[in-house]
């Protein structure tokens, strides 16, 4: 019996030879010298990395065709500088993009028909604010399907001078009231 024991606990710690391309060996010692160097890994700063991408498509864009119009959709937080409301408005991010485009705003963040809670809308408003208020197009998406919260969030958009569609229950892409987002850009030229 303790023969059998020790051979099946000889035949468990027994060590299969690993057959590896060059490649994977080459890879695996890369990597082991890469996190044996003392460097760390360095965080992303992944509004900065938006931001310029945004602005290098608007770039290429504008090459090729001048008066082509980048309409960012949310994203509220590249708006400024360091990223949070406090900060001061990126003048040059904002002097770039055509207009700004936020969704449930007034309606719709928790389901049709749903009024966005106040700290959420709060939020959004602190950042398109200021935006709007140095000529920033702002474009409303309201989802909802109800005529009262339509009329509202109609009111509550022109009083505030942005542009509102509203969307209706079925996301079907109907528009239930608002603007034509590209005649408002083609009367802007």
């Amino acid at each position: 019996m303790r023969r059998k024991l020790a051979k099946k606990r000889a035949d468990l710690l027994q060590v299969t030879p690993l057959k590896l391309s060059t490649s994977t060996v080459l890879l695996i010692l890369m990597l082991m010298a890469s996190c044996a160097s003392g460097h760390s890994v360095v965080p992303v700063n992944y509004r900065r990395e938006m931001k310029k991408l945004v602005l290098e498509v608007v770039a290429e864009a504008k090459a090729e065709k001048k008066d082509f119009e980048i309409v960012v959709n949310n994203g509220e937080e590249l708006l400024t500088e360091g990223g949070g409301s406090s900060s001061r408005i990126d003048e040059h991010y904002v002097g770039s993009i055509s207009g700004f485009l936020i969704e449930s705003l007034n309606y719709g963040l928790g389901g049709v028909d749903k009024s966005t809670p106040d700290g959420q809308r709060s939020f959004m408003l602190s950042y398109i604010g200021p935006a709007r208020d140095r000529g920033l197009p702002i474009l409303v998406i309201d989802y909802c399907a109800d005529p009262e919260n339509q009329l509202n969030s109609f009111h509550i958009n022109r009083k505030n001078s942005y542009l509102l569609r509203i969307i209706n229950a079925g996301f079907d892409g109907a528009v239930l009231d608002g603007v034509d987002v590209f005649q408002f850009f083609e009367s802007q030229r």
